[in-house]
């Protein structure tokens, strides 16, 4: 049986012939590399993230009109590390300021840690100082974080 195999095999080699697996073999290395290509696509787009120019105020404006304060957070976070300042963004970094401000004051408040309780709700009034043309959003975040309760 091995010697009817192999001799076949020497038939193909030599006739030019190919063995039919060879073909779905190459079928998947090509389709591993077109894998590969999107995957690494998609990284240098992420990588691209890193080297942006931050979050500008019509996408930090539309975070607050979706009421998605965790994002926001996130984008002004990324806005300080890039070392995109206060300046007209004043208020957007307010509102997150006083969002996250206000997440910790409650979870702190409901873990029954009051000094650290206390810390935060002083950050929360500096923030609410801050919130100029948004001073409507601390009543909404008032009442999204009060109606949270943790487990």
């Amino acid at each position: 049986m091995k010697d009817k195999l192999i001799a076949k095999c020497r038939d193909w080699f030599q006739n030019g012939k190919r063995h039919p697996i060879l073909f779905v073999l190459d079928a998947a290395r090509i389709g591993m590399c077109v894998v590969f290509l999107v995957a690494l696509s998609h990284a240098a787009g992420e990588f691209s993230y890193a080297f942006d120019q931050g979050y500008d105020e019509d996408e930090l404006y539309y975070k607050i009109q979706y009421g998605d304060y965790s994002q926001l957070t996130e984008f002004v976070w990324h806005n300080r590390a890039q070392g995109i300042g206060e300046g007209a963004l004043g208020d957007y970094y307010a509102v997150a300021d006083y969002y996250h401000a206000s997440l910790l004051y409650h979870l702190c408040k409901d873990a029954g840690n009051e000094p650290l309780a206390e810390h935060w709700s002083s950050k929360m009034q500096d923030a609410a100082q801050k919130l100029g043309s948004f001073a409507a959003e601390k009543e909404k975040i008032d009442s999204l974080l009060a109606g949270q309760k943790s487990p």
